[in-house]
């Protein structure tokens, strides 16, 4: 038997992008997909990081693939509210026709560096359907706070495409 590796797109952004003085949700990071890069059986897994100064209020993130860099139109793929001070959330999905379906959604809240320590949780996630892989995409991840005085910072959000 011969070992075929499979090949991993990795799109990743670990500069800070932090959000305060609106409950007004926004996107923290964007990654461009070109067209036919996402291909059916393909698996695709979502990554992100965020730390809150406070706990004060609860802290909505969310996953979106958009065919524009806006929350116009965008089909969610993950949604998490937390009142963590801290969070790393991961999901993965498998590629269907026309749909991406969840199969793995864990989050880790009050996490000083991953994968060290933090509670973990499994998760349910959303069935994404409607979605063509034949155009130009983005992968949006979101937030909003539910107290305008809160500020979080993103640290990381990662999408990776494991090619079949």
């Amino acid at each position: 038997m011969t070992y075929i590796p499979k090949k991993t797109i990795n799109f990743i952004d670990a500069t800070e992008a932090s959000h305060a003085g609106s409950t007004s949700e926004v996107i923290m990071k964007s990654f461009f997909i070109p067209a036919g890069t996402i291909k059916v059986g393909d698996v695709l897994r979502t990554y992100f990081m965020c730390k809150k100064e406070t706990i004060l209020a609860q802290m909505t993130n969310r996953v979106y693939l958009n065919t524009s860099n806006s929350l116009t139109a965008a089909i969610p793929l993950d949604n998490y509210n937390t009142n963590a001070r801290t969070h790393y959330h991961e999901q993965i999905l498998i590629v269907r026709p026309n749909e991406l379906l969840p199969t793995f959604n864990r989050t880790l809240t009050n996490v000083s560096s991953y994968p060290h320590g933090g509670n973990a949780e499994i998760l349910s996630s959303l069935l994404a359907t409607g979605i063509n892989y034949n155009v130009d995409n983005y992968v949006l991840f979101t937030s909003k706070l539910d107290d305008a005085t809160e500020l979080v910072t993103n640290y990381l959000a990662q999408v990776k495409i494991i090619k079949q």
